[in-house]
């Protein structure tokens, strides 16, 4: 049990209460920032998939355009072969000719048909990049215009924040005694929700809610001491039961 006075425990819970606030704050902000990640995070998705889309739009040109030069080179063979057939000697050589010309427009008709389904697919890329990149500047609008109003709704969070922070700041300069603010530290950093000091009210302690031993409750009943939970082990005082407080303040009123 450390002996204290009304004014360090003071100073113990309006820091602790500080300290609830930063982090209730801090959750807050959090948010804000996971919520404008996720606006951007929607908004990368789009250009990726107008990239992807793009790619695959330079692909199918160039898959035709390569189509395009075998099928004029092919044209180029089938007319060269024509052009052979008319000065063979033999029927041996003319069929030969007349077998790969066959052979030669075969090809061709395949090489028509695939010609087609590159255009039928280049056009409907067209269209998909087309209403993709309207949806990417509307989307992109959207997002600067929603990212600029969360912001804009978060100022006061921002301002509560530096607040908080300032009032801490502002704890830690006063007289506190040294010993104990280093004991609610240490609790601060290895308890669970970030909190040190606790009231033990009705034999409870209002960290873990278990019970505390009724002659660790006399000593904090005095006012002038700070115990640690056997429990939480978290810093303890004393707060009135709310019968008490409101027996006092009937009492007052008469």
């Amino acid at each position: 049990m450390i002996k204290t006075s009304a004014k360090q425990l003071t100073f113990l819970i309006d820091l602790q209460n500080s300290k609830n606030d930063l982090v209730k704050i801090e959750k807050k902000l959090s948010l804000v920032d996971q919520k404008i990640d996720e606006i951007k995070q929607k908004n990368e998705a789009m250009l990726t998939e107008l990239k992807e889309k793009e790619k695959e739009y330079e692909d199918l040109k160039q898959g035709y355009e390569e189509l395009k030069t075998t099928y004029e080179v092919n044209a180029a063979r089938i007319k060269k072969s024509s052009e052979n057939i008319k000065s063979v000697q033999t029927n041996k050589e003319y069929q030969t000719l007349l077998k790969e010309i066959d052979e030669n427009k075969k090809k061709q008709a395949h090489f028509e048909e695939e010609t087609i389904r590159f255009m039928e697919s280049i056009e409907k890329a067209e269209k998909t990049i087309e209403s993709l990149r309207t949806d990417s500047k509307q989307l992109d609008e959207k997002t600067t215009s929603d990212i600029n109003e969360i912001k804009e709704n978060s100022k006061k969070e921002q301002q509560e924040l530096k607040s908080i922070k300032k009032k801490i700041e502002g704890i830690y300069k006063k007289d506190v005694d040294q010993d104990i603010l280093k004991n609610f530290e240490n609790i601060l950093t290895t308890q669970k929700g970030n909190i040190a000091i606790v009231p033990v009210q009705n034999l409870i302690c209002h960290g873990c809610f278990m019970s505390v031993p009724p002659q660790t409750c006399m000593e904090l009943k005095k006012g002038s001491f700070i115990d640690f939970c056997p429990h939480c082990h978290r810093m303890i005082y004393h707060l009135e039961p709310e019968e008490t407080k409101k027996k006092s303040k009937s009492k007052k009123i008469k």
